[in-house]
């Protein structure tokens, strides 16, 4: 069984309750974190440019 088969293992077998509470507290703050750089971030102009080129391609 390789890496990926492993990973698709843990995720089908995976329960939510399962999942301790300060590791949920922590991905969801990191998801937070995550959406609130990546929308400031879209705002820069270096990020308008690869968006336009992104756009062109």
């Amino acid at each position: 069984m390789d890496a990926t088969e492993k990973i698709a293992h843990f995720v089908v077998d995976l329960e939510y309750e399962k999942i301790p509470p300060k590791a949920v507290e922590v991905a969801k703050t990191a998801l937070l974190d995550c959406l609130g750089v990546t929308l400031a971030g879209s705002q820069e102009e270096c990020a308008k440019i690869c968006a336009q080129i992104a756009r062109q391609e």
